[in-house]
């Protein structure tokens, strides 16, 4: 179907991210003009990179491109992809990167990645795909980006790289992405492991002090993002030394209040789940 300028009005399957930037509502009201354009450039020299990351992957890896819709608006932004199997492990990678770039600002987000029917031009966005995410990340209690179960499984054949789930609560259960594994990559030169962990540990425990007895909603935040921290740093274990275990782990913070579950462990649970649910789809 074609619009009234004669461009083709496609409503079909998306990757799609929402991004929610947790305090920023605020500090948008708060900013002088100076202020603002700072961050205006700082978002705009982020999501450029995330945009000229996810065109050189594509032809490099699988020559070819395939578009990538980027729209931030207010506090929020809208991530979207024609769905497609290779792209998933590109999707995930970017978004861990964004998360990454920003936790190391000092800006704590929130968001989930779904899938679904999607539309976008220049003026609207219509899509069960960003709805679907929206949901999702307003089950999302703490600072990460979510995936939706039913995505994963919709993806047979992703690498199962900078995914991790917490088990915590079995009924509460919640795919995100593994933003820390950036670190473990080491894809950018001069990226240190220990300064890099080091510098996320002191955005952690700043948190920790300014909270602690003040808003304990926030609070609950910072404290799950320590264990997290916690769990990427224990991972790590064999490529340190004691001493360095030390600068970078959260050493006075109780460890581990989350089950977090990644690698091999991970793999069979989720081939687990692929079972089950081609045993659905058959019966029903």
């Amino acid at each position: 179907m074609k619009d009234s300028l004669g461009e083709e009005i496609e409503y079909k399957e998306h990757l799609v991210a929402f991004i929610d930037f947790l305090g920023f509502k605020e500090k948008i009201r708060q900013y002088d003009k100076q202020k603002a354009e700072e961050e205006i450039y700082l978002l705009q020299r982020i999501f450029q990179s995330l945009s000229y990351s996810w065109e050189t992957k594509h032809k490099n890896m699988l020559q070819t491109y395939r578009s990538l819709d980027m729209k931030y608006f207010s506090d929020c932004a809208c991530i979207a992809t024609p769905f497609h199997q290779n792209d998933f492990d590109i999707m995930k990678e970017e978004l861990a990167w964004m998360q990454y770039s920003f936790t190391r600002s000092g800006k704590l987000i929130r968001g989930a990645i779904s899938h679904g029917r999607h539309f976008h031009n220049k003026w609207i966005i219509f899509s069960k795909g960003l709805l679907n995410a929206i949901d999702l990340e307003k089950k999302t209690k703490f600072p990460r980006i979510a995936i939706d179960e039913s995505t994963i499984l919709e993806h047979e054949y992703h690498s199962f790289d900078y995914i991790v789930l917490d088990s915590t609560l079995q009924e509460e259960k919640t795919f995100f992405i593994d933003y820390l594994e950036m670190v473990s990559f080491g894809e950018y030169e001069d990226f240190s492991l220990i300064n890099e962990f080091v510098k996320h540990k002191n955005i952690i425990e700043n948190g920790l002090r300014e909270y602690k007895n003040d808003k304990e909603e926030i609070l609950r935040k910072y404290e799950w993002l320590g264990a997290y921290h916690n769990f990427k740093v224990c991972s790590f274990n064999g490529a340190c030394d004691k001493d360095d275990l030390k600068k970078f782990a959260l050493i006075d913070f109780r460890f581990p209040p989350h089950n977090f579950i990644a690698g091999v462990e991970l793999w069979k649970q989720i081939c687990s789940a692929r079972k089950l649910n081609r045993k659905n789809v058959i019966t029903h």
